[in-house]
């Protein structure tokens, strides 16, 4: 009777294998969970670090490579909210370097697009802005009274 009741309290060599399986199941788990995190917060790393350097070299005065690194960086970076930031630095670029045209149709591009932003209403004084540095007051004085409509 006693070997019997001994026997029921042995463990099958299969809860073992069961238990050792789970016990590496979870290792691996836990690895990719942290390989994935690691991969994001590398990328977020990435597109922090590039979008610095485009802001740097639009405050240190460097308009055209800083021009050409917030294209870029809006191509790459879309839709988060330093792209949308970046949208906004390469109109100011575009200002600095007497690229009017440009700057008006990313500003105009940008007021339109992110309404609920909070630089939306100065998207449009840029678009006026723009205007009356080529020249155009009528369409200036146009994109003035869209701040007083929008926002």
């Amino acid at each position: 009777m006693q070997n019997s009741a001994i026997m029921m309290l042995k463990p099958s060599p299969t809860f073992f294998l069961t238990r050792r399986f789970l016990s590496r199941a979870l290792s691996v788990s836990v690895f990719v969970v942290a390989i994935a995190h690691c991969v994001a917060l590398a990328q977020d790393t990435k597109e922090n670090s590039e979008f610095k350097l485009a802001v740097g070299l639009y405050n240190d005065g460097m308009y055209d490579l800083a021009a050409e690194q917030l294209k870029n960086f809006v191509t790459a970076y879309p839709s988060t909210n330093q792209g949308v930031d970046a949208r906004y630095y390469l109109g100011l670029a575009q200002m600095k370097l007497k690229r009017y045209d440009e700057a008006r149709v990313t500003f105009q591009d940008f007021a339109l697009t992110y309404t609920d932003n909070a630089k939306a209403a100065d998207a449009w004084l840029r678009v006026g802005d723009a205007y009356a540095a080529s020249g155009n007051d009528r369409e200036a004085a146009s994109a003035y009274e869209r701040v007083k409509v929008f926002h």
